[in-house]
């Protein structure tokens, strides 16, 4: 599962292994349709997943679906809430993105 959190200037991956939902990689690309198109390839098949922020994650769910992955939108609570399991005090996009990619494999989200 990728968790994705989509910023204005880029944007930070973290992809969990479906199995052992253990964190397997990190990465960021730049906010740009290139960036946007290169994420979903740098880790192996799975879901990627977003909160619905509109302008950004929108052109980056059609962009992984593009290449026949799904694009799931986590809610903002349920997502806040796979974070404080993983970090209760502060956060960064990177550990956001590692609480969506958990928000994933945990929960049902819609597409």
């Amino acid at each position: 599962m990728l968790g994705v959190a989509v910023g204005k200037a880029e944007l930070p991956g973290t992809w969990r292994d479906r199995e052992t939902q253990r964190i397997r990689q990190h990465g960021a690309v730049p906010t740009t349709p290139a960036g946007m198109r290169r994420l979903p390839r740098q880790v192996p098949a799975s879901a990627l997943v977003v909160e619905p922020t509109g302008r950004y994650g929108a052109p980056l769910i059609r962009a992984a679906q593009a290449t026949g992955r799904p694009g799931l939108l986590a809610p903002p609570r349920q997502a806040r809430s796979c974070l404080r399991a993983e970090q209760s005090r502060a956060t960064t996009d990177r550990l956001d993105s590692a609480g969506l990619a958990l928000a994933g494999l945990t929960g049902r989200l819609r597409p």
